[in-house]
């Protein structure tokens, strides 16, 4: 048998395998292109290409990725007119975020994180390619390019040809102005609410609304804006702000480490000294909250200031007038209050794309049961 041969029978049963008809649907030339992930692992994505330019590869929609201690499948069907095309595999974090392309295929939660970035690990496509990668970028900006085995910003592209840069964790350039329609990943129990009409700009500005009836009031995101605030040269956050009554409120920032969720008391928080004061029936306001040690009271645990604004699990705006309190306590009010445009500034000017020498000496092999 030539060895042709044997690789069309061995492609065939790997189809098989897949659930694939081989009749119908190739496989065999698509590539691992692009892997990108946070600091845990939430939010990954691996990018497929289809690298020789065969028009019937359709299989890859009944797909199988593996890292070294993972395995996802899909079964979507398979699709034609492949050639060149990508096909995007990602976390459910990675598919809410401001600006992501729909997946074509989500990864399990179960198998989360699906590889293992901060020493490496290999990414394979089915028996047909891998991706072999050091410790990559966790910066929430930037990617790992397997065909240029380069460092760039993320550029994940779905089967459509839908393309988009995310941001994943706090950096220069993240805002959170809801012009998307969704929450941009900011949670609570204040009722969080997207509003079509009535931000900043006036007709056609949406902005976010929290609400509460004699009790606390904030709002909390843990996805974006984590991260380290150090190393991004965050120095203070800015918003805008507008109390729709009936009572007045007094905004702070709080950013808190891991080990808080459901009221844990693990963490350590960092809590604005001074609050911002927001009468009853404002108009909008700009309000900027330094992250500054000098501006911030610890409320909660032992970490350093350094230690802790590293390692930011989540940000929390929230009402809390009078003495700062720990983020198991604080001040109960019924307002309604109105939030847009939350943006990190950092001390200086930084540029986002930092180039390759973030990461070196990664390697990247391939391996192929087809010749080309």
């Amino acid at each position: 048998m030539t060895y042709r041969a044997r690789s069309a029978l061995l492609a065939a049963f790997a189809l098989l395998a897949l659930g694939a008809d081989p009749a119908l649907a190739g496989i065999h030339t698509w590539d691992v292109s692009e892997v990108f992930s946070n600091a845990d692992g939430t939010i990954q994505f691996v990018e497929l290409v289809e690298a020789n330019g065969g028009n019937a590869e359709g299989g890859v929609g009944n797909g199988s990725i593996s890292s070294n201690t993972k395995v996802f499948n899909w079964a979507n069907g398979a699709v034609a007119n492949t050639a060149n095309k990508k096909y995007l595999v990602a976390t459910p974090a990675f598919a809410s975020l401001p600006g992501a392309p729909t997946p074509n295929a989500i990864i399990s939660a179960g198998t989360l994180p699906f590889f293992f970035q901060p020493s490496g690990d290999t990414v394979s496509f089915a028996v047909y390619d891998s991706c072999v990668f050091g410790a990559i970028p966790t910066d929430g900006v930037h990617s790992f390019d397997c065909v240029t085995n380069t460092t760039v910003v993320n550029s994940p592209t779905n089967f459509a040809g839908t393309s988009g840069s995310v941001i994943a964790a706090i950096a220069p350039g993240l805002v959170s102005n809801f012009q998307d329609g969704t929450l941009q990943n900011w949670t609570g129990g204040s009722a969080p609410t997207n509003i079509a009409n009535g931000g900043p700009a006036g007709a056609g500005d949406r902005y976010l609304q929290i609400s509460a009836t004699s009790n606390f009031l904030g709002v909390f995101n843990k996805v974006q804006w984590s991260g380290n605030y150090i190393a991004a040269q965050i120095d203070h956050i800015d918003m805008n702000l507008k109390n729709f009554g009936p009572n007045p409120v007094s905004i702070r920032i709080m950013l808190l480490t891991a080990g808080c969720d459901f009221g844990g008391t693990l963490c350590t928080a960092w809590t604005s000294t001074l609050a911002t004061p927001v009468s009853a029936g404002s108009s909008w306001i700009t309000a900027s909250f330094s992250v500054k040690e000098i501006n911030l009271t610890r409320v909660l645990g032992s970490q350093s200031y350094a230690a802790s604004l590293s390692n930011v699990e989540r940000i929390l705006i929230r009402h809390d007038d009078g003495t700062p309190n720990p983020p198991t306590s604080g001040v109960a009010v019924s307002a309604t209050l109105g939030i847009d445009n939350v943006l990190p500034e950092p001390s200086f000017t930084v540029a986002l794309a930092v180039g390759a020498a973030l990461i070196g000496g990664l390697s990247r092999t391939r391996r192929r049961s087809r010749p080309r």
